[in-house]
C-alpha cells in the first residue's frame, strides 16, 4: 500500500472537498482524484461517496482512516529514527574502558555525551588495553579506553590524558609522612602489582626502572585490579604500585605518594576501528565530542 496514497486520503477525509485537499497537499485536482482511485481499486472497496455538493466517508473510509493515520504517525517515526541513527543521534554504543578510567574520566564523558544524544543505549565493559584491541578488531566494541598500546595502523587514538604511576602505602607506613619516595629505598619492602596482562607497558617500564636504580624488586604478588591491590596494601602485605586516578578515590587507611624517580606517564587514549566511515555512526558523534573537548591534546 502506497503511503502517499494514504496521505491523499487522509487529508481527503478530513477536509471532505477535492479542492480544499489538493491545495494542503499541493496537487492538481485531478492528480488527487487518480491517487484516491488508485487507493480504491488497491483495496477493492469504494472509500468515498461522491455527488455534486459533497464527498463523505464510506463504511470501509471509516474504517481505514484511524488505521492510515497510525501507520503515516509510525512511517513518520521510523523516518526520523533513521535519520537519528544515520545522524548517530540513536543507535546503540559499545564501550570497553579501563578501571582508571571509571573514576573520573569515562562518567564525565559519558554524562556530557547523554545529555545530547540521550536515545544511544550505551554498553559499558571493563577491559584490559589488549583485550579492547582485538575487540575492536572482532567488532565486539565501537570504542575503547587503551593506555600504551603505541601505533596501530588499524585503530586511530586520540590522546585524552597523562597519568603517572604512585606507590600505594598504609597510612602508618613510615614512608607516608614523606612528599616522594626514590625507587632505590623500596629495597627491603614487598612489592604488589598488577599482572603484566593488565597493564604490559607500565608494568615493564617499573621492572626496567627498578634494574636502572639497582634495586631487585621483591614482587610479593601480582594480582588482576586495582581493588585487590588495595586490600593486599591495607592488610599489611606490601606496598603497590597504581595509576594517579586511582588516587581520587578517598580510602580509609590508604595513601598515595609520588616517586622521585622518574617512570614516565603512561597514556590514555580513545581508540576506535580505522575505518571510522564503515562503522557506527554513534560512535562516529561520540569520537568527535571527545575530540573537540580534548581538542589540544590530539597526537601528532
Amino acid at each position: 500500500m502506497d503511503l502517499r496514497h494514504l496521505r491523499h486520503f487522509v487529508v481527503l477525509a478530513e477536509a471532505l472537498n477535492f479542492h480544499r485537499a489538493a491545495t494542503r497537499l499541493h496537487l492538481a485536482q485531478p492528480s488527487l482524484s487518480r491517487s484516491i482511485r488508485a487507493l480504491e481499486e488497491e483495496i477493492g472497496l469504494p472509500l468515498f461517496l461522491r455527488n455534486q455538493r459533497e464527498v463523505s466517508l464510506t463504511a470501509a473510509g471509516r474504517v481505514l482512516l484511524p488505521e492510515a493515520r497510525q501507520l503515516l504517525a509510525q512511517a513518520r517515526r521510523t523516518e526520523a529514527l533513521l535519520g537519528d541513527l544515520q545522524n548517530g543521534q540513536a543507535g546503540t554504543l559499545r564501550i570497553g574502558f579501563l578501571a582508571s578510567t571509571a573514576i573520573a574520566l569515562l562518567p564525565g564523558l559519558l554524562r556530557g555525551f547523554r545529555q545530547h544524544f540521550s536515545q544511544v543505549h550505551l554498553e559499558l565493559r571493563e577491559m584490559s588495553s589488549d583485550a579492547q584491541l582485538q575487540a575492536l578488531r572482532d567488532d565486539q566494541i565501537d570504542i575503547g579506553f587503551i593506555r600504551d598500546i603505541g601505533i596501530l595502523p588499524d585503530i586511530h587514538q586520540h590522546l585524552l590524558q597523562r597519568e603517572a604511576l604512585m606507590l600505594v602505602l598504609p597510612e602508618d607506613h613510615p614512608f607516608a609522612a614523606e612528599s616522594a619516595i626514590a625507587l632505590h629505598r623500596l629495597h627491603h619492602e614487598s612489592l604488589i602489582l598488577l599482572r603484566r596482562e593488565v597493564a604490559p607497558a607500565s608494568y615493564d617500564r617499573i621492572l626496567a626502572q627498578c634494574h636502572i636504580h639497582a634495586l631487585k624488586p621483591h614482587i610479593l604478588m601480582e594480582l588482576a585490579d586495582s581493588n585487590a591491590v588495595f586490600s593486599a596494601v591495607l592488610a599489611g602485605l606490601g606496598l603497590g604500585f597504581l595509576f594517579s586516578a586511582f588516587a581520587e578515590i578517598q580510602r580509609p587507611g590508604i595513601v598515595f605518594r609520588p616517586l622521585a624517580d622518574v617512570l614516565g606517564d603512561s597514556e590514555v587514549s580513545l581508540a576506535w576501528r580505522g575505518r571510522q566511515e564503515d562503522g557506527n555512526p554513534a560512535a562516529r558523534t561520540f569520537v568527535t565530542m571527545v575530540q573537540q573537548r580534548y581538542a589540544l591534546q590530539a597526537q601528532p
